[in-house]
């Protein structure tokens, strides 16, 4: 799965061919990231995209130390249904 981080952008997408999953972010600071927004495709939606651009997303977050917030409610599901990446989360 090609994911790519488009930092000038704040986001992680996926092109599909005409088409872009995205995973959209807000830095707030140098420590912290916010998830704004998953969206894919009509098309491709249960595929599994989202969950693979949150997940790029959330190991992101890891490997430079940033603690994580979101209002996007697939982040939130994603969470918790992935414990393992729950002690990212903002308190």
């Amino acid at each position: 799965m090609d994911i790519r981080h488009e930092q000038a952008n704040s986001r992680f997408s996926i092109d599909h061919g005409g088409s872009t999953s995205v995973l959209s972010y807000l830095m707030r600071g140098d420590d912290h990231i916010h998830f704004i927004r998953t969206w894919v495709p009509p098309a491709y939606r249960g595929s599994g995209y989202g969950a693979w651009l949150v997940k790029a997303g959330l190991d992101h977050a890891r490997e430079e130390g940033l603690s994580v917030s979101t209002s996007c409610w697939f982040v939130d599901e994603f969470v918790a249904h992935n414990p393992e990446y729950g002690d990212l989360m903002e308190g």
